[in-house]
This record gives structure tokens, C-alpha cells and sequence, in this order.
């Protein structure tokens, strides 16, 4: 996949990562970022602790555990980010957008109709997630995601987020967002920009 804009720029000094390979556990909050900022470098998230890794011997390069805590403004880093931070974030998010609609059948997660199509869910504390309670709206046509709302709290309170997602694609049958674009609230335009180039499911 590969993910990039204004607000990926920002935090990392103008970087941006055309090619990232993502693993993520479908039943537990665990995703692996293959060739993250540079070749051979792996970041690994498992709930909130995040670390990388040198892939093929897995010598740990970097960890900090309660990465969460860490935001919105830690240490002066708010327009800033190290390499962990951006590891926490982009492991984060894209283990939330991968794993769904499975995500939303965990047992601790609470979630409610707000109309025909749209669903809100109210997440615990111990999931690394956007923020406490999200919304979902899902096509009447097809039922696929269409779009969904959230605050990035690790951005910071002001970070409200329209999430769209402009096209699907297929893979062994099953249909995936393969491409998405998150717009601030209220306008302001595209701050981040999601491809998926490759999808398929492994059952372990």
C-alpha cells in the first residue's frame, strides 16, 4: 500500500511511504509495516507498544511501550514526529482500516444503529483507535463502507476527520476499500491519502 499528504508530509519532514507491505491480525490489535522509511526496516505494533525491527533477524532497533501517551503534544513534538511516533499512528490506523467490518464484532466494542446505514462504535481504552466513539456509514446499495467520522486524537482535539473511501476492489472474491482520502472537517481539503495495490486474505 501507500500512504502519503499534507499531514503525513508534515509530521515526518516532507516523507511519505509509496511502498509499505502491512500484515495485520484480523482478532487481535498486531499489525507488521514491511520496508518502513527505509529498506529492511519492519515496525511492529501490539496494542498500544510499538517498536522496529531489522526484518529477516528481528534485532530490535527502536520500542517504546504506551506509545499513546506520548500525544498530542509530548515533549514539544507536535508538529514534528520521530520515526516510533509515525510508527504508532500509521500502524494504528491502518490496522483499524484493515481489519474492518471484523473489528466491529469484537465483544468490547459497543455499537449502536444510528439510522439504516450508519452505525456508531464506542471503543475501550485497551484498543489503539482514532478516538472513543466513531461513526460508520455503509452503502444501502451494496452495504460496502462509504465513509466514516472521527477525531485523530493523536493529531489533537481540532484533528476531526471525514474518512471517504472512493473506490473498492476485489480479492479472491472479497470486496476491499483500495482507495481512500481523509478531508478535515468543515474543509480544508485531502490530508492524507490511502492505495491499497495488493489485498489478500491468509486464514492461520
Amino acid at each position: 500500500m501507500s500512504v502519503g499528504g499534507p499531514l503525513i508530509e508534515q509530521r515526518r519532514d516532507g516523507r511519505t511511504y509509496p511502498r509499505l507491505g502491512a500484515t495485520a491480525r484480523v482478532h487481535e490489535p498486531s499489525i507488521r509495516l514491511e520496508g518502513f522509511e527505509e529498506p529492511g526496516v519492519v515496525a511492529v505494533l501490539e496494542g498500544h507498544d510499538v517498536r522496529t525491527e531489522r526484518e529477516g533477524s528481528g534485532k530490535r532497533l527502536e520500542a517504546r511501550a504506551g506509545a499513546r501517551d506520548y500525544f498530542p503534544n509530548r515533549d514539544g513534538r507536535q508538529e514534528r514526529w520521530d520515526r516510533l511516533d509515525m510508527a504508532y499512528f500509521l500502524g494504528y490506523a491502518l490496522w483499524n482500516y484493515l481489519t474492518l467490518p471484523a473489528l466491529l464484532l469484537r465483544g468490547d466494542i459497543e455499537w449502536r444503529e444510528l439510522s439504516p446505514d450508519t452505525l456508531e462504535a464506542r471503543f475501550p481504552p485497551g484498543i489503539p483507535t482514532h478516538c472513543e466513539i466513531q461513526e460508520y456509514d455503509f452503502d444501502p446499495g451494496n452495504g460496502l463502507l462509504g465513509a466514516y467520522r472521527y477525531t485523530a486524537e493523536v493529531f489533537g482535539s481540532w484533528a476531526r476527520a471525514d474518512h471517504l473511501v472512493d473506490e473498492h476492489s476485489e480479492s479472491g472474491g472479497i470486496p476491499f476499500p483500495s482507495r481512500r482520502r481523509v478531508l478535515a472537517r468543515g474543509g480544508g481539503g485531502t490530508v492524507i491519502e490511502l492505495e491499497v495495490h495488493e489485498h489478500r486474505l491468509v486464514e492461520k
